[in-house]
């Protein structure tokens, strides 16, 4: 998978490796997305996700040093104490349906998106166990792919609170907007006049070029203004004059 190597504090100097992830360029993309305005990865949320993947690693290891099988019966026929067992490992799961609260908007979302409840506990349980890691700290409204749904969760050591429900559409309105407003400018960074000179555009079809990639490119910012704007509560005075200059060049 193509990806490139994120400096999570973004500070390029800062090559320590704590400081240092592989994200594949669509994340890379998320990462970079202003958190404040749409909900992008933020830098708790990456180190988060790598410490799983570390432990999920980790995981699996114990697995293929204990046996080459795997006893499924105890996902098949159930487990009342909550334990898991598979050869070299024994993990405890923290979440179960008692464990698990609905807050009054997750439960009219379930309502309004026709999930029912059992889906969503099963579905938390899951996740413990495929992620212990994930339940090892306390947490606030940490994002979740709940099937094509974004489900935010709150652990505080004993109980799972699922926040909220959402269409992706509802819980990253603009996500998808500056994200395709970075893809564009990264592919400007590569056109053939920045890395070859700019006697490239002495060519009338990589001039025609070059120009109808800034076109887009101002275009999809300009929609993403006119998004950002209709934000309630949002200020519009740096923006619109942003927006009102790059019009000066369409």
């Amino acid at each position: 998978m193509d990806g490139q190597i994120v400096h999570i504090d973004q500070n390029r100097e800062n090559n320590e490796p704590d400081n240092l992830v592989y994200l594949c360029l669509r994340h890379h993309d998320l990462y970079d997305s202003v958190s404040s305005q749409s909900k992008g990865l933020t830098s708790g949320e990456i180190r988060l996700y790598r410490q799983m993947l570390a432990d999920n690693m980790s995981r699996h290891e114990s697995f293929a040093k204990g046996s080459s099988t795997f006893n499924a019966s105890v996902f098949e026929n159930g487990n009342t104490d909550n334990e898991v067992r598979g050869p070299g490992l024994l993990h405890r799961t923290v979440v179960s349906p008692d464990t698990v609260v609905f807050l009054s908007d997750a439960k009219k979302d379930c309502q309004l998106l026709g999930i029912k409840k059992t889906e969503v506990e099963e579905f938390l349980l899951k996740e413990s166990i495929s992620h212990p890691g994930l339940f090892g700290s306390t947490l606030s409204s940490l994002p979740l792919m709940f099937r094509s749904y974004v489900l935010l969760l709150s652990w505080d050591g004993h109980h799972a609170r699922v926040e909220r429900i959402l269409t992706r559409e509802r819980a990253y309105p603009l996500n998808d907007a500056w994200a395709d407003c970075l893809s564009l400018y990264r592919q400007a960074t590569i056109l053939p006049y920045r890395i070859q000179g700019p006697n490239k555009l002495l060519f009338s079809a990589e001039a025609k070029r070059t120009c109808k990639h800034y076109s887009m490119l101002v275009n999809r910012m300009v929609h993403f203004l006119a998004l950002l704007e209709g934000v309630k509560g949002n200020p519009t005075t740096h923006s619109t004059d942003l927006r009102s200059l790059l019009i000066m060049f369409q």
